[in-house]
C-alpha cells in the first residue's frame, strides 16, 4: 500500500523490506485475521485482495515485529476505524470554524489592534484615559455643576 508524502519520513528507510518480510513471509501471504489470500478475489464484491501492514500501537516509527501485522484491506479499515472516525471528527470541526470565519469574519478574524495611547488629564503618570468608573469624584461633581449652572443660565 502506498504511503502518504507526508507521513514518509516516519517510516524507516528500509519499510519495503520489512513490509515484504511481514505479508509474504511471516503471513504466508495471507490476512492474519480472515484468512483470505493476497490477490485473490471476493466472494461477495469480487475486488481484488492487498495485503497491508498494519502497526498495532498506530505509531509507524514503531517496526517491532510484535508491532506489525499483516492485513486485508477490510481487517485494516476495521482495525483502524475509532482512528478513521476521531480524525472525521476532527475534520468535521476544522470545516465547521472555517465556514463560520467566512461567513462572520468579524467574530473570528485577526485580533483588534490596539487602543491609541493618549495622555490621561486626570492622573499625569497613566498613559490612558480612565473609564468612566476609574474617574475622580471631584471631576465628576465639578462636571455636574457646571452642567447645572450652564442649564439655569440659558432659561
Amino acid at each position: 500500500m502506498p504511503l502518504n508524502p507526508e507521513n514518509r519520513k516516519r517510516y524507516p528507510k528500509d519499510w519495503t523490506q520489512i513490509s515484504d518480510r511481514i505479508r509474504f513471509d511471516r503471513a504466508r501471504s495471507r490476512c492474519e485475521l480472515c484468512g483470505i489470500p493476497h490477490g485473490s478475489r471476493r466472494a461477495d464484491n469480487g475486488s481484488r485482495v492487498i495485503l497491508t501492514v498494519h502497526h498495532l500501537d498506530a505509531r509507524p516509527e514503531n517496526c517491532d515485529e510484535k508491532n506489525l501485522i499483516a492485513l486485508c484491506q477490510r481487517c485494516h479499515l476495521r482495525a483502524d476505524a475509532e482512528l478513521h472516525r476521531a480524525n472525521a471528527h476532527a475534520t468535521r470541526l476544522s470545516k465547521q470554524v472555517s465556514e463560520k470565519q467566512a461567513r462572520f469574519p468579524w467574530l473570528t478574524g485577526p485580533p483588534r489592534p490596539k487602543e491609541v495611547q493618549t495622555p490621561c488629564l486626570y492622573n499625569p503618570g497613566r498613559n490612558t484615559r480612565p473609564n468612566r468608573a476609574e474617574r475622580p469624584l471631584k471631576a465628576k461633581k465639578k462636571n455636574r455643576a457646571l452642567r447645572i449652572g450652564k442649564a439655569r443660565k440659558k432659561r
